[in-house]
Protein backbone atom coordinates (compact mmCIF):
# COMPACT_ATOMS: atom_id res chain seq x y z
CA UNK A 1 0.00 0.00 0.00
CA UNK A 2 1.36 3.40 -0.95
CA UNK A 3 1.11 6.57 1.09
CA UNK A 4 0.19 9.93 -0.47
CA UNK A 5 3.88 10.58 -1.30
CA UNK A 6 4.09 7.32 -3.26
CA UNK A 7 6.24 5.49 -0.69
CA UNK A 8 5.53 1.88 0.31
CA UNK A 9 3.81 1.76 3.69
CA UNK A 10 4.58 -0.93 6.22
CA UNK A 11 1.68 -2.73 7.85
CA UNK A 12 0.23 -6.04 8.97
CA UNK A 13 -1.32 -6.63 5.52
CA UNK A 14 2.11 -6.92 3.89
CA UNK A 15 2.70 -10.63 4.48
CA UNK A 16 -0.82 -11.97 4.61
CA UNK A 17 -2.16 -14.81 2.59
CA UNK A 18 -5.64 -14.79 1.13
CA UNK A 19 -7.59 -17.84 0.13
CA UNK A 20 -10.52 -17.22 -2.17
CA UNK A 21 -13.03 -20.00 -2.66
CA UNK A 22 -14.21 -19.31 -6.15
CA UNK A 23 -13.47 -21.00 -9.42
CA UNK A 24 -14.07 -17.68 -11.14
CA UNK A 25 -10.85 -16.36 -9.58
CA UNK A 26 -8.91 -18.24 -12.28
CA UNK A 27 -10.42 -15.90 -14.87
CA UNK A 28 -8.17 -12.82 -14.86
CA UNK A 29 -10.95 -10.73 -16.43
CA UNK A 30 -13.13 -11.33 -13.36
CA UNK A 31 -10.70 -11.45 -10.45
CA UNK A 32 -7.53 -9.85 -11.77
CA UNK A 33 -4.19 -11.51 -11.15
CA UNK A 34 -1.69 -10.70 -8.44
CA UNK A 35 1.82 -11.38 -9.76
CA UNK A 36 2.77 -13.32 -6.61
CA UNK A 37 -0.46 -15.30 -6.34
CA UNK A 38 -0.43 -19.07 -6.45
CA UNK A 39 -3.64 -20.36 -7.95
CA UNK A 40 -5.23 -23.66 -7.05
CA UNK A 41 -8.08 -25.48 -8.77
CA UNK A 42 -9.85 -28.03 -6.55
CA UNK A 43 -12.73 -30.21 -7.70
CA UNK A 44 -14.04 -33.75 -7.44
CA UNK A 45 -13.25 -34.92 -10.95
CA UNK A 46 -12.67 -38.68 -10.79
CA UNK A 47 -15.01 -41.19 -12.33
CA UNK A 48 -14.96 -44.49 -10.44
CA UNK A 49 -14.34 -47.48 -12.64
CA UNK A 50 -14.41 -51.19 -11.97
CA UNK A 51 -12.26 -52.52 -14.77
CA UNK A 52 -13.76 -50.88 -17.84
CA UNK A 53 -17.19 -50.35 -16.23
CA UNK A 54 -18.16 -46.88 -15.04
CA UNK A 55 -19.65 -47.21 -11.56
CA UNK A 56 -19.91 -43.58 -10.41
CA UNK A 57 -19.42 -40.37 -12.39
CA UNK A 58 -17.34 -37.49 -11.05
CA UNK A 59 -20.18 -35.11 -11.93
CA UNK A 60 -22.48 -37.23 -9.78
CA UNK A 61 -20.18 -36.73 -6.79
CA UNK A 62 -20.23 -32.98 -7.30
CA UNK A 63 -24.04 -33.09 -7.45
CA UNK A 64 -24.21 -35.32 -4.34
CA UNK A 65 -21.86 -33.00 -2.43
CA UNK A 66 -23.95 -29.98 -3.38
CA UNK A 67 -27.29 -31.66 -2.62
CA UNK A 68 -26.19 -32.88 0.82
CA UNK A 69 -24.55 -29.56 1.75
CA UNK A 70 -27.46 -27.47 0.45
CA UNK A 71 -29.99 -29.58 2.36
CA UNK A 72 -28.00 -29.81 5.60
CA UNK A 73 -26.56 -26.31 5.86
CA UNK A 74 -28.49 -24.03 3.52
CA UNK A 75 -32.04 -25.28 3.99
CA UNK A 76 -32.45 -26.04 0.30
CA UNK A 77 -34.43 -29.07 -0.78
CA UNK A 78 -32.96 -31.57 -3.22
CA UNK A 79 -35.57 -30.75 -5.88
CA UNK A 80 -34.42 -27.10 -5.78
CA UNK A 81 -30.76 -28.12 -6.00
CA UNK A 82 -31.60 -30.35 -8.95
CA UNK A 83 -33.50 -27.52 -10.64
CA UNK A 84 -30.38 -25.32 -10.41
CA UNK A 85 -27.91 -28.06 -11.37
CA UNK A 86 -28.10 -27.47 -15.13
CA UNK A 87 -27.31 -23.79 -14.56
CA UNK A 88 -24.41 -24.69 -12.25
CA UNK A 89 -22.98 -27.02 -14.91
CA UNK A 90 -23.49 -24.36 -17.58
CA UNK A 91 -21.60 -21.86 -15.44
CA UNK A 92 -18.78 -24.37 -14.89
CA UNK A 93 -18.45 -24.93 -18.63
CA UNK A 94 -18.50 -21.22 -19.49
CA UNK A 95 -16.65 -19.57 -16.63
CA UNK A 96 -14.49 -22.15 -14.86
CA UNK A 97 -13.48 -25.01 -17.16
CA UNK A 98 -11.85 -22.78 -19.82
CA UNK A 99 -9.61 -21.29 -17.12
CA UNK A 100 -8.80 -24.24 -14.86
CA UNK A 101 -5.62 -24.97 -16.81
CA UNK A 102 -4.32 -21.55 -15.71
CA UNK A 103 -4.08 -22.85 -12.14
CA UNK A 104 -0.60 -23.43 -10.77
CA UNK A 105 -1.87 -26.49 -8.93
CA UNK A 106 -4.77 -28.77 -9.90
CA UNK A 107 -6.12 -31.00 -7.13
CA UNK A 108 -8.74 -33.71 -7.56
CA UNK A 109 -10.59 -33.70 -4.24
CA UNK A 110 -12.32 -37.04 -4.83
CA UNK A 111 -11.83 -39.34 -1.86
CA UNK A 112 -11.66 -43.13 -2.26
CA UNK A 113 -14.25 -43.70 0.47
CA UNK A 114 -16.51 -40.77 -0.40
CA UNK A 115 -19.30 -42.59 -2.28
CA UNK A 116 -19.58 -45.14 0.52
CA UNK A 117 -20.04 -42.39 3.12
CA UNK A 118 -22.17 -40.01 1.06
CA UNK A 119 -24.64 -42.78 0.21
CA UNK A 120 -25.83 -42.56 3.84
CA UNK A 121 -26.93 -38.96 3.25
CA UNK A 122 -27.60 -38.70 -0.46
CA UNK A 123 -29.63 -41.81 -1.22
CA UNK A 124 -32.55 -40.88 1.12
CA UNK A 125 -32.51 -37.27 -0.11
CA UNK A 126 -32.49 -38.27 -3.77
CA UNK A 127 -35.28 -40.80 -3.24
CA UNK A 128 -37.43 -37.98 -1.86
CA UNK A 129 -37.49 -36.14 -5.19
CA UNK A 130 -40.97 -36.52 -6.73
CA UNK A 131 -41.37 -38.81 -9.72
CA UNK A 132 -42.65 -35.95 -11.85
CA UNK A 133 -39.29 -34.16 -11.50
CA UNK A 134 -37.77 -33.78 -14.99
CA UNK A 135 -34.45 -35.18 -13.70
CA UNK A 136 -36.01 -38.18 -11.96
CA UNK A 137 -34.60 -40.77 -14.42
CA UNK A 138 -31.10 -39.40 -13.94
CA UNK A 139 -31.59 -39.58 -10.16
CA UNK A 140 -32.65 -43.22 -10.39
CA UNK A 141 -29.42 -43.99 -12.26
CA UNK A 142 -27.41 -42.18 -9.60
CA UNK A 143 -29.26 -43.88 -6.72
CA UNK A 144 -28.77 -47.27 -8.37
CA UNK A 145 -25.01 -46.62 -8.60
CA UNK A 146 -24.74 -46.55 -4.80
CA UNK A 147 -25.39 -50.31 -4.69
CA UNK A 148 -21.87 -50.92 -6.07
CA UNK A 149 -20.36 -49.52 -2.85
CA UNK A 150 -20.22 -50.96 0.65
CA UNK A 151 -21.59 -48.35 3.09
CA UNK A 152 -19.16 -46.72 5.51
CA UNK A 153 -20.37 -45.26 8.81
CA UNK A 154 -19.87 -41.45 8.72
CA UNK A 155 -18.61 -41.61 12.32
CA UNK A 156 -15.41 -43.12 10.90
CA UNK A 157 -14.66 -39.98 8.85
CA UNK A 158 -11.87 -37.94 10.42
CA UNK A 159 -12.90 -34.49 11.76
CA UNK A 160 -10.36 -32.82 9.46
CA UNK A 161 -11.47 -34.66 6.31
CA UNK A 162 -12.59 -32.52 3.39
CA UNK A 163 -15.75 -34.63 3.37
CA UNK A 164 -16.78 -32.92 6.63
CA UNK A 165 -17.41 -29.74 4.63
CA UNK A 166 -20.41 -31.53 3.15
CA UNK A 167 -21.61 -33.79 5.98
CA UNK A 168 -20.75 -31.64 8.99
CA UNK A 169 -18.94 -32.49 12.19
CA UNK A 170 -15.62 -31.05 11.03
CA UNK A 171 -12.91 -29.52 13.14
CA UNK A 172 -12.47 -26.36 11.05
CA UNK A 173 -14.03 -23.01 11.88
CA UNK A 174 -15.33 -20.88 9.01
CA UNK A 175 -15.48 -17.09 9.18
Amino acid sequence: MMDTAGKQQQGPWQHRQTLQDMGHALNDDIAGRHPEATTLYISARSDILEGEELRFKGTWMRLVRRAVRDYSFRGTGVADTMARWANVRRGEKLYISPYKNRADIVFDSSLPYEVSVMANYAAPLLRSVPQDNPRHDELLELIDAFHWFEPIDPKLVAPDSLLREFIGGGSYQYH
